[in-house]
């Protein structure tokens, strides 16, 4: 078995005094100073860690259950290794099958959401590939998989590796991120980890002032969507594999934190099970319990913390936020619609209290003809085949009370012919009309002039309906 080297850097005790061990290096000032607080407090418990979970976590797992792939799966498995930090709780060989079984489901996950990325724009599928974004943070997405990957390889073969016993096991495992005074060396995984955890957790992502990653990436596909809930959609895989990466590689770090904290609290007795190499790595990688036990506190806090403004999960949580039904027009507007559409009946047939309600759908419609007829393109050259009431759906409108082939209407009630005709009372009018209109299920989208009823108007002014087709009217209404 190959033998731990130490590398003792001066500078690196030196950051690791002042840093409180965090390895933060992509913190501001002001959340530095804050995280040093949070470590002294925390570094002040010697036995166990029993912050975790607090309600402001839970909150946390709960974003994760409902944005997440397999979020429940995640989630779950994580809770179990967070209770192994707690006094009596699992050891590490009672958690190493779990994770092992969660991180082949987040490999599965990643190549499924490449695969949604064929869907959406090359250039979205090109930040997967080339990590132009994540590179410019120092930590490149390929480059931090392949180690994280590599780790994981590691940790399989140690906690398979019939020779070792369960403490010799727990050192070599705690020896694949060494002991504390290594943790802010930039080629040391939990580093790599630290700095990737704190640019899905910044205010501000780069040089993009006021806009964090998830908003940046969104930003880039306003200019091709006509909705935001589609900017969304064209923008969410993006968002979900480096979500997944960043639990992905919270599960190898946190593993190997947990061994590191069952390594500080060997006894005598434990130390004597150890055989002379790994005796040897022992005395090198073991830490202080406190200092574990603080750094296992500052990475939930980052990833998972609510209460919290800077963590990981408020970030993301921020983002899938984002109102879904904002009319963006490719960057060019921002009116916000609600996601229920108004809807009357045109077999109605009654006074003219009725007439009026299906009158003031058609006649205070919410587009243009300009903006529907945009619409109908956009679908038919992006999504070939696709009706608008999926559409519609997919970008975040509730269309379950739209019934079957409505009509959404666009333009005044056009007027194209009137009849008098006699009655006992004297002469009235009957009046054609027709209106501009899409069809909600029609997969062919196009705008088309629909008869809608007769208006007649009798001698003494009153107005009924009467059906020229069955049908129903829609239109959109204004948040």
């Amino acid at each position: 078995m190959k033998k731990y080297t130490m590398k003792n850097r001066v500078i690196s005790i030196v950051l690791a005094l002042v840093l409180a061990f965090s390895a933060c290096s992509a913190l501001s000032a002001s959340a530095a100073v804050k995280s040093e607080a949070v470590n002294a407090k925390h570094a002040s418990e010697q036995q166990g860690v029993k912050e975790i979970p607090p309600k402001a976590y839970d909150a946390g797992m709960e974003i994760i259950k409902k944005f997440v792939p397999e979020g429940d799966t995640i989630a779950e498995v994580i809770n179990y290794v967070v209770e192994s930090y707690q006094d009596q709780g699992p050891s590490l060989a009672d958690i190493s099958g779990q994770i092992a079984d969660l991180r082949k489901e987040m490999c599965a996950q990643f190549e499924e959401i490449k695969e949604q990325m064929q869907q959406y724009a090359e250039e979205i599928e090109n930040k997967i590939v080339d990590q132009t974004v994540i590179a410019g943070k120092g930590v490149g997405f390929d480059k931090l998989m392949t180690a994280l990957q590599a780790t994981d390889r590691q940790i399989s073969a140690i906690t398979n590796d019939d020779t070792l016993n369960e403490n010799e096991k727990a050192v070599e495992v705690a020896a694949l991120i060494g002991n504390n005074t290594e943790w802010v060396e930039s080629d040391n995984l939990y580093f790599q980890y630290q700095d990737f955890m704190n640019t899905l957790a910044a205010p501000s992502f780069a040089d993009q002032k006021d806009r964090d990653l998830y908003q940046v990436v969104y930003d880039d596909m306003i200019p091709q969507a006509l909705f935001s809930g589609e900017a969304i959609n064209m923008s969410s895989p993006y968002i979900e594999r480096v979500m997944l990466l960043g639990l992905y590689a919270y599960s190898i770090n946190a593993q190997c934190l947990k061994a590191a904290q069952t390594v500080s609290e060997f006894t005598a007795d434990e130390e004597a099970t150890l055989n002379q190499d790994v005796a040897y790595t022992y005395r090198q990688i073991k830490s202080l319990t406190s200092i574990v036990n603080g750094e296992i506190i500052n990475i939930n806090d980052k990833m998972f913390e609510t209460e919290i403004d800077d963590t990981v999960v408020n970030h993301f949580n921020k983002y899938e936020s984002i109102d879904r039904t904002v009319f963006l027009d490719y960057g060019a507007n921002s009116k916000k619609y609600s996601t229920q559409m108004r809807v009357a009946c045109f077999s109605d047939v009654g006074d003219q209290s009725v007439l009026m309600d299906i009158f003031d759908i058609m006649d205070s419609y919410m587009f243009s003809m300009d903006d529907l007829q945009k619409i109908a393109a956009h679908v038919q050259a992006n999504y070939p085949g696709t009706s608008l009431r999926t559409f519609l759906s997919d970008v975040g409108f509730d269309m379950t009370n739209v019934p079957q082939d409505a009509l959404i209407a666009v333009g005044s009630v056009n007027i194209y012919n009137i009849e008098y005709f006699v009655v006992d009372s004297g002469v009235a009018a009957r009046c054609y009309c027709n209106f501009p209109s899409i069809s909600i299920d029609d997969s062919n989208v196009k705008t088309e002039d629909r008869d809608c009823y007769k208006a007649v108007t009798m001698p003494g002014g009153g107005q009924y309906a009467e059906v020229l087709s069955d049908g129903y009217v829609i239109n959109f209404n204004e948040a």
